[in-house]
């Protein structure tokens, strides 16, 4: 622990962790796949700035708002639409993690973060022993079951920060799906899918798409005899 709180004090320029930092520190060391509430800033980035000094191996670090580049040979920071291009040069590198951040983008209705995104469910099977650590500001179950899915994350932990807690996951999308009679979509039946096999109960699925529960059980039974 000394080692992690020597290069917290280099990164943070203070002493002061928070035991709720400290945890999800503690957990990315032991190299363990994880759902990160927390609000966006820099004391959720210390969170993989800190491990990746001490990890062996790069910290691959996913963003649409980051700046893409290489900190100290240890951070790779890479926007998900040039995601294809990054593991092709990670081919044959040690890689330590990959940190998702703003993963609730996964999420999106809109079509570039949804066709973007859709790549990630790949870094499991081309690295299947490097941890994943999903970065979010939005919380909710929907949210935590919907991202372990679709990054198909393995016995992993959840960590809220419940300082700072934003709107939840089910609220936003019941606030994008004002329609409630609106066509499926293809994205819209994945995701339904994805969600009934994580164990989405039909109350939730309902509350996540705004829609009846009729509504859901019916679309269920349509992609289920296909």
């Amino acid at each position: 622990m000394l080692d992690v709180l020597n290069i917290w004090k280099q990164e943070a320029g203070t002493e002061v962790m928070s035991p709720f930092q400290e945890e999800v520190i503690r957990h990315v060391m032991r190299r363990r796949d994880a759902v990160v509430v927390m609000p966006r800033g820099e004391a959720r980035a210390l969170c993989f700035q800190v491990p990746a000094m001490l990890m062996k191996g790069l910290v691959v670090v996913i963003s649409p708002r980051c700046r893409e580049r290489m900190v100290n040979r240890k951070l790779l920071y890479v926007r998900p639409k040039r995601l294809a291009r990054a593991l092709e040069w990670l081919k044959g590198r040690e890689v330590g993690l990959f940190v998702v951040d703003e993963a609730q983008c996964m999420g999106e209705w809109r079509k570039d973060y949804v066709r973007d995104y859709a790549r990630l469910g790949q870094l499991r099977w081309l690295f299947p022993g490097v941890p994943i650590v999903a970065m979010t500001g939005e919380s909710g179950d929907m949210m935590r079951i919907y991202l372990s899915s679709q990054l198909w994350l393995r016995g992993w932990a959840v960590f809220e920060d419940a300082s700072g807690r934003g709107e939840s996951y089910m609220a936003r999308q019941k606030r994008l799906h004002k329609n409630a009679y609106a066509k499926w979509s293809r994205e819209d039946d994945r995701t339904l899918l994805a969600l009934y096999e994580s164990g989405g109960t039909v109350e939730a699925m309902a509350a996540f798409f705004g829609r009846n529960k009729g509504a859901i059980r019916s679309r269920l039974n349509k992609l289920k005899n296909c």
